[in-house]
């Protein structure tokens, strides 16, 4: 069976007057479509009257059609008002399901319901905040045992045996995992800072202090960066963001390869003789002296810009950047999944003065607490039932220039390629660019912004990719 992916968009863009208007337009839409239904019914319902009359009189001494029919007897043709009230009936329902449609796709095209989807959200978790603030590590063990029992009881039931899908599990947590994780935080702050304050980032950047002198004393922490050119790997011209998650998903294939995690930079020559640079950064590879190692997602989750700046993979990305000869006035577009993704929302937060980044794209990265200026638009894919993208504790910042596509596993959506029969995790770049595919099919007026936004660092003529490569050592 097919796994499909349908998207829900964060920031319409909207004045509250128009807001108003497109809403008040929906509605009306849905109402006159419910309307026409009825409608609809009725044309079907003197349709089946007419059949039972036509039964009913069927054997009263009555003569058939002809040309000449006797003075004061007029006969009644069932048959042709049968076929007509089936023509109304179908007509006024495509009409109905017509505007119906209209309305659905206005509702997803500018986001009208979802603050108040939102709100209602907050209002039922309400409950479940005050079981996680008491005991974070028994709710969330509670809600971690309903998911694996769910699991249990599912793979028995279709014949899988006893065993637990983790990501099943994680489809079934889906709904609390950002909460445990703001819980867990504020409790860990307050044990060790005295009070409950700070989230994920500041909990992150405490046990980095540890975690980070650990990985400088295994891995070592000279960074040695080499420029490469990985063999049957090429990148297109990015002119939208799904094109940028296209390449993004072909440099981090290369890296589940086997081979270590590589930083892609592309140049683009704008016609007025400008530059604008694409940076591409893949996520974790887990080799023993990379950069992009396991390690550095605290550090670059920290709420101190020198931690994230001492993050190797942070480090790999700036020299990176500067080999490739990224000027300061030059428009400059990050792109990243996983840690690639943190690393360009951390790189986006502290180098805001040093570089003109103007758009960041991530794909499943928790990057919600990263304090990037207004002035660089963020795009960010996540999946709502993968950890990784959760990991931050809180949903990303609701502004105009920050767009949020949230794929859902489920309904008629876009299909994801090459997603096996049996669960997985939703973490991989065929499921985040599913999701954005299904969110890109709705006409979304803020999406298009971004889109446009995106297209103006790779306006002009590609010039060229080069990729560089790390290696930790003592």
């Amino acid at each position: 069976m097919t796994k499909r992916i349908e998207s829900s968009i964060s920031g319409h863009g909207l004045s509250q007057a128009d807001l108003a208007m497109f809403t008040a337009t929906a509605k009306a839409l849905d109402t006159s479509g419910a309307d026409l239904d009825m409608v609809a019914n009725s044309w079907s319902g003197l349709r089946g009257q007419l059949m039972i009359d036509s039964a009913r009189i069927a054997g009263a001494p009555c003569r058939t059609l002809s040309a000449d029919p006797p003075p004061g007897h007029a006969e009644f043709d069932f048959p042709l008002f049968v076929t007509r009230c089936d023509e109304h009936s179908q007509a006024f329902n495509a009409m109905a399901q017509q505007l119906t449609s209209v309305a659905d796709g206005l509702i997803k095209a500018y986001s009208l319901y979802s603050g108040a989807e939102d709100r209602i959200s907050r209002l039922m978790g309400a409950l479940m905040d005050l079981a996680y603030d008491a005991s974070p590590l028994l709710a969330g063990g509670m809600d971690l045992a309903g998911g694996a029992v769910g699991s249990v009881h599912e793979n028995v039931s279709r014949g899988r045996g006893f065993h637990v899908d983790w990501a099943d599990v994680s489809h079934r947590t889906r709904n609390s995992q950002e909460r445990f994780m703001n819980a867990l935080a504020r409790q860990y702050n307050g044990a060790l800072l005295g009070q409950g304050r700070g989230g994920v980032n500041t909990a992150a950047g405490k046990i980095s202090l540890l975690t980070s002198w650990m990985t400088r004393h295994i891995q070592g922490d000279r960074l040695t960066v080499t420029k490469t050119s990985p063999a049957g790997l090429h990148l297109d011209q990015a002119r939208t963001i799904g094109d940028a998650l296209t390449n993004l998903q072909k440099l981090g294939d290369k890296g589940q390869d086997g081979d270590y995690a590589t930083v892609a930079v592309q140049r683009y020559r704008h016609p007025d003789g400008s530059q604008g640079w694409v940076v591409t950064i893949p996520g974790t590879d887990g080799r023993r002296d990379s950069p992009m190692g396991w390690e550095q997602n605290l550090e670059l989750m920290s709420s101190s810009s020198h931690q994230r700046e001492q993050a190797a993979s942070a480090r790999l990305v700036r020299e990176a950047m500067a080999r490739a000869g990224v000027g300061a006035g030059d428009q400059v577009a990050l792109v990243g999944h996983s840690q690639g993704g943190i690393a360009a929302a951390a790189i986006a937060s502290d180098l805001s003065d040093r570089y003109a980044i103007n758009h960041v794209i991530t794909a499943g990265s928790p990057v919600a607490n990263h304090p990037i200026p207004p002035k660089t638009w963020v795009t960010s894919v996540e999946m709502d039932d993968e950890l990784v993208s959760s990991l931050d504790g809180a949903h990303n910042p609701g502004r105009d220039s920050w767009l949020t596509v949230r794929g859902s596993m489920g309904g008629n959506g876009s299909p994801v390629a090459h997603a096996s029969t049996g669960p997985e995790l939703t973490h991989g770049m065929n499921y985040q660019r599913a999701a954005w595919r299904n969110a890109a099919s709705q006409g979304t007026p803020a999406l298009n912004r971004h889109d446009r936004h995106f297209g103006q660092v790779t306006r002009g003529e590609l010039m060229g990719t080069e990729y560089y490569r790390g290696r930790m050592g003592h």
